[in-house]
């Protein structure tokens, strides 16, 4: 995984990803045109592929502005590898939202070393 942090263009092309980050990533959700994931470390510099161009990214609900490079708060984002490089400094919390139709893949864990042994599963069984 560390190669597609060094060389984000290796990442799929048609799916978003989080590539990496200087701070452990403790949650995340990936939705049609996007992603929303916190840090445990308030100050980071994390690394995206996405599958779509990002009309905002938020930390902690406030705006980050398009920079040219990540001296301060803010992102870089290339237009022609889609890959999204975020310095946030005063939130845990990021939110990337954009457009797209692509919606991301369903996964069904049943083997989740998060979850006890014999912890009965909750909800319906995805359709797609």
């Amino acid at each position: 995984m560390d190669s597609f942090w060094a060389v984000p263009e290796w990442a799929p092309a048609n799916e978003s990803h989080f590539l990496g980050s200087l701070s452990p990533v403790t949650k995340i959700a990936y939705g049609a045109g996007a992603v929303t994931y916190s840090t445990f470390d308030i100050d980071s510099t994390d690394v995206l592929r996405l599958d779509f161009v990002p009309e905002s990214v938020t930390a902690g609900g406030k705006t980050l502005h398009r920079r040219q490079d990540l001296s301060q708060d803010g992102y870089t984002f290339d237009e022609s590898t889609r890959v999204l490089r975020i310095r946030h400094v005063s939130s845990r919390d990021i939110d990337v939202q954009g457009t797209s139709d692509r919606m991301p893949p369903s996964y069904v864990t049943f083997d989740d070393p998060h979850l006890a042994a014999g912890t009965e599963l909750v909800g319906p069984y995805p359709s797609v």
